[in-house]
């Protein structure tokens, strides 16, 4: 009997002293995610001129702040393909008066052993958030947020197969 809880004692000191594999996972590729710094939307007729949301976020790890400025479809949507500094990034923003949601897309390599590459890996993140609207809507009334400060969207790791599956990693 003692030989066993000594055994067992040996593996779980040996389990408690071994790296996560999330560390080292982290190590070599830290997963993105982003912080909603703060956003602004002004609506218009949308007939003649469209919308405009001007949305600040941050990307981790680089922590490199970007201001995209993008039209709001029917004063409601608004989707980027890519950023000015991040071609594989994607941003959708959805507004609806007081409350929004926000997905962020990106394309990501990652090395999984040394000198091989994952391919067609993805991070997608999405958040919610309520802004601050004028209590009498217009046709040019502006909303700010988000409301109660940042939203910080963590990133989930999606895999594409060879034959267009969707999986999360």
């Amino acid at each position: 009997m003692l030989a066993l809880a000594t055994a067992i004692l040996a593996s779980l000191n040996l389990l408690s002293s071994a790296t996560p594999l999330s560390t080292r996972v982290d190590k070599k590729c830290t997963i993105p995610s982003w912080t909603l710094q703060s956003i602004k939307t002004t609506y218009s007729d949308e007939t003649y001129t469209p919308g405009n949301a001007l949305l600040v976020i941050t990307k981790s790890p680089t922590n490199e702040t970007e201001s995209l400025d993008c039209p709001l479809m029917f004063n409601s949507v608004c989707r980027l393909e890519r950023t000015p500094a991040d071609p594989n990034l994607q941003v959708y923003l959805q507004i609806n008066m007081g409350s929004a949601s926000i997905t962020f897309n990106q394309t990501w390599a990652c090395e999984a052993q040394a000198g091989e590459t994952v391919g067609s890996r993805f991070v997608v993140g999405s958040g919610e958030f309520e802004v601050h609207c004028p209590d009498e809507v217009t046709e040019t009334m502006t909303c700010t947020g988000p409301l109660g400060g940042t939203v910080v969207v963590n990133g989930a790791v999606t895999t594409v197969t060879p034959d267009g599956e969707i999986q999360e990693a």
